[in-house]
């Protein structure tokens, strides 16, 4: 995806919107994001905000993210979390040889993940 201007990724984010908001049941009764849900956010570019745009992120400053990251909470708190957590890897992969985040950013998908920082509880 080519780098967006902030307005842009709002304009997205204002368009996905409706859709959060009707997905939140969905959501909450998997206990997790709807896939199909995941897929239009990341096509949205919501997962790597602040990804270098010199392999195709966004490249957002913290507090553009943050607007960007309220709106989704606004719609939907769980849609919000993972958007930030997204956001937040997407950052932490700048420092991963140039190579290998070349190759994980050329699919949407490469840079998600799940899981817990706390395994054990």
């Amino acid at each position: 995806m080519p780098a967006l201007s902030l307005a842009e990724i709002l304009d997205r984010t204002d368009a996905l919107l409706p859709t959060i908001v009707v997905k939140r049941e969905e959501s909450e009764a998997l206990r997790r994001m709807p896939t199909d849900l995941a897929a239009q956010m990341a096509d949205a570019g919501l997962f790597q905000l602040m990804l270098p745009k010199s392999v195709g992120g966004q490249e957002l400053s913290p507090l553009e993210a943050f607007e960007v990251v309220e709106r989704v909470s606004m719609a939907d708190g769980s849609a919000g979390w993972c958007s930030m957590i997204a956001t937040g890897v997407s950052l932490i992969a700048a420092w991963l040889p140039p190579e290998v985040l070349r190759d994980m950013a050329s699919n949407p998908a490469g840079l998600r993940g799940a899981g817990s920082l706390r395994p054990n509880g």
